[in-house]
């Protein structure tokens, strides 16, 4: 019997002002793992599709970093909000997925090809499967 192992993410604690948070963030190779993720139970469940001929595979910024991100540049480039989203494209294009803190805010989005409107946030459906436990010592 084979076992599939998922590796959800890597921990790394950060020590400020004597607490301990865990950030857990979408990288480049999300993707990947979740492209092999699906095509591992299509297999298995007999289909002869594949990820990439079901989903289209997005990394978006998170709906609400974005909105407040058209707020700023609004008000620091004293502009319209068609023009700010404009900046933020382009920004975008160039990685910027950053918060004011300078944290990545990504997620991964699957979009069917079969024409249907629903989309499938899997940044948090992942985060639902697996339950992300931090404890400080002392």
């Amino acid at each position: 019997m084979k076992t599939l192992k998922i590796a959800v993410h890597s921990l790394v604690d950060v020590i400020t002002n004597s607490s301990t948070v865990i950030y857990v963030q979408v990288h480049d190779k999300t993707v990947k793992f979740m492209k092999e993720f699906i095509d591992y139970f299509l297999k298995k469940s007999g289909s002869k599709k594949t990820a990439d001929q079901l989903f289209e595979f997005k990394m978006e910024m998170d709906p609400d970093l974005k909105s407040d991100r058209i707020s700023d540049i609004m008000d620091e480039e004293d502009c319209t909000e068609a023009r700010a989203l404009q900046i933020l494209e382009e920004k975008l294009k160039d990685g910027d997925f950053t918060d004011c803190n300078g944290y990545d805010k990504r997620q991964l989005v699957l979009v069917p090809k079969d024409g249907s409107k629903d989309t499938l946030n899997a940044t948090e459906w992942v985060q639902k499967i697996f339950e992300v436990d931090a404890n400080r010592d002392g």
